[in-house]
């Protein structure tokens, strides 16, 4: 496929979608099938980039294993680098999640560099061995009353700001294993 939209547009259960070279984004990519989809995104090594804002979302039908990529803007804005709209992610060895060099605050004194936001409810991300997320600011954001699952099975969660961030009690964050670094 000659864009990422249009490998996504053709995912189907159980394949693998693999970039063969880096990604530079002018615009957020999002991608809300109309029904359900199951599928990896292999970056093979390769990066997908952008300015300030939300590099990919991923919507309620979408269930997700991410490995060998690299998600790396200046500024994901209130809504991360990655934001699940209802998705089901799972970063994996190798996935990374980078953004920001020093921490900044907007005008509502919220951090401006966010690693993954939920958008939606019922969204949920498990961070297992060999992932990282490396942000500026908030690593991770279950915000504006919506409920989230967010689970680390390992790998590393690094922020200069906070690491986690949730305004509803029916959100959960659990951590069985890995590191959780804030600096």
């Amino acid at each position: 496929y000659s864009t990422l939209t249009a490998a996504l547009r053709a995912a189907t259960n159980d394949c693998t979608i693999q970039l063969l070279a880096n990604i530079a984004l002018d615009s957020t990519l999002s991608f809300a099938p109309d029904t359900a989809v199951n599928f990896t995104l292999d970056g093979a090594g390769f990066t997908i980039s952008g300015g300030n804002f939300t590099l990919l979302s991923l919507g309620a039908n979408v269930t997700c294993t991410m490995k060998n990529i690299t998600f790396r803007n200046g500024d994901g804005g209130g809504t991360g680098t990655l934001d699940l709209a209802g998705a089901d992610v799972t970063l994996e060895t190798g996935a990374k999640i980078i953004n920001g060099e020093s921490v900044t605050t907007n005008n509502l004194g919220n951090s401006a560099y966010v690693g993954v936001s939920v958008s939606a409810s019922g969204s949920k991300l498990t961070i297992n061995e060999g992932a990282l997320i490396d942000v500026a600011g908030t690593a991770l954001k279950s915000d504006g009353k919506k409920t989230s699952h967010i689970t680390i099975n390992g790998g590393t969660v690094k922020t200069k700001n906070r690491g986690y961030i949730a305004t509803t009690a029916d959100s959960t964050f659990t951590i069985n294993s890995g590191k959780m670094i804030n600096t």
